[in-house]
């Protein structure tokens, strides 16, 4: 997997970075790249910030059996931002984890 963070300072993606990731992902991706990319930092704000809207938006799994995980998830507590349904034969879902970052949970993109 790729694991990445933000200079300097290990910090939020934003104008203060050093390094401009879309085009640095994009690079990757051409490469037929269909593994991890971790981007690790240390938050510097008083709240967190959630990534709808920014420069990373949000994060994708791709999940085996996804909608018994997201009855599992929600049995658990969890709440889910967009409740698991099917779109096009792909099973989707959205969560907001505790930091504020949106994941779209899938299953079947293999068809695609």
């Amino acid at each position: 997997h790729f694991h990445t963070a933000g200079n300097p300072g290990r910090n939020e993606f934003d104008e203060s970075q050093e390094i401009y990731y879309p085009p640095i992902c994009k690079a990757i991706a051409d490469l037929g790249y269909q593994g991890y990319i971790s981007h690790e930092y240390t938050p510097t704000k008083d709240a967190p910030l959630t990534t709808k809207d920014r420069v990373l938006d949000h994060i994708g799994l791709e999940v085996k059996n996804l909608e018994q995980f997201c009855k599992d998830l929600e049995a658990a507590g969890t709440k889910l931002d967009r409740p698991y349904s099917k779109v096009l034969g792909l099973g989707v879902a959205f969560v907001t984890d505790p930091w504020g970052t949106v994941i779209e949970l899938t299953e079947g993109l293999d068809q695609y």
